[in-house]
């Protein structure tokens, strides 16, 4: 019988460890905070290709650190070239001022020798299931949603997009 109690325990023990592990991860600080997806799924493959799909990775609360200190450095230009590039933008959510307000997911993942997290920021307010589990996608324009990539390796900010 108690052979049994302890078999019974050590499983219970490592499904919920395990189911545990999967759970997308809570980061905060002063000026951000969002989701780290630990296993984000095929759904991600438009933003990070197969080799993001097969090559997944947890960033760092310090990788996401220095990811978030270059993207406030970085906002002012980035939305400057955006607006260049895409004449019919809008800016009516002044995007650097209220950079604080955007929450944001993560997902980390190896492209050749390069680690690369891909963020998304999106606005709360109009995406209050933010939390949930799985990426948070916006398709109705304006200045919602942000999608950008960062370079770990190279302490770069590519594909800038905003919707």
């Amino acid at each position: 019988m108690k052979r049994i109690d302890i078999i019974f325990i050590i499983l219970m023990f490592l499904l919920t460890s395990v189911s545990n592990a999967q759970k997308p991860r809570f980061v905060k600080s002063r000026n951000y905070e969002g989701m780290v997806f630990i296993n984000y799924g095929p759904y991600a493959f438009e933003y990070v290709g197969r080799e993001g799909l097969k090559h997944q990775y947890v960033p760092t609360d310090n990788e996401i650190a220095s990811a978030e200190k270059k993207i406030e450095k970085s906002i002012m230009k980035l939305v400057s070239d955006y607006k260049r590039q895409n004449i019919y933008f809008e800016d009516r959510c002044d995007i650097p001022n209220n950079l604080f307000k955007y929450k944001r997911h993560y997902l980390g993942y190896w492209a050749k020798e390069e680690k690369i997290i891909s963020i998304f920021l999106f606005n709360e307010g109009d995406n209050r299931g933010w939390k949930r589990k799985g990426i948070y996608i916006v398709e109705d324009g304006g200045c919602s949603y942000i999608y950008l990539k960062y370079s770990i390796t190279n302490d770069k900010i590519f594909s800038f997009y905003i919707n």
